[in-house]
């Protein structure tokens, strides 16, 4: 019989600057049994949901406590399955996603020594230094 349960993996939306995205890279890594809880990418079964009791009214995280409550069931945690998800700064979730991609701006502006990650090239040496030396 197949999983009841089913955690997915997310991935940001069109507008996460470069440097916050290899900061996410850097510490979320997508790969079969992950343990990353997303609300955006979660799936039970109708009759899973029904035996869990639901969501609990809480604030935030409630994502995270109802998958804490599926650990006797089958559950696939798998990166296979994906979805965009948004890079708002804030949401309804005051510890969701939102204040994940907001801590990994701190992180990312303490990172002393690392350059932004971009997707240019380095320029030529030789050919920068010959340019320069025409000024």
């Amino acid at each position: 019989m197949g999983a009841e349960v089913i955690l997915g993996t997310v991935h940001p939306g069109i507008g996460l600057p470069t440097r916050l995205d290899a900061a996410r890279c850097d510490r979320h890594h997508a790969s079969e049994g992950h343990p990353h809880v997303h609300g955006a990418n979660f799936a039970l079964r109708a009759d899973a949901y029904i035996a869990l009791g639901g969501w609990r009214a809480i604030s935030s995280g409630e994502d995270v406590d109802l998958a804490d409550r599926t650990s006797h069931r089958r559950v696939s945690r798998t990166a296979a399955i994906r979805v965009t998800t948004s890079v708002r700064p804030t949401a309804r979730a005051p510890h969701g996603f939102s204040s994940y991609l907001r801590s990994l701006g701190v992180a990312a502006s303490q990172s002393i020594g690392r350059p932004p990650v971009t997707a240019t090239r380095a320029p030529d040496t030789k050919l920068a230094s010959s340019e320069a030396s025409r000024t």
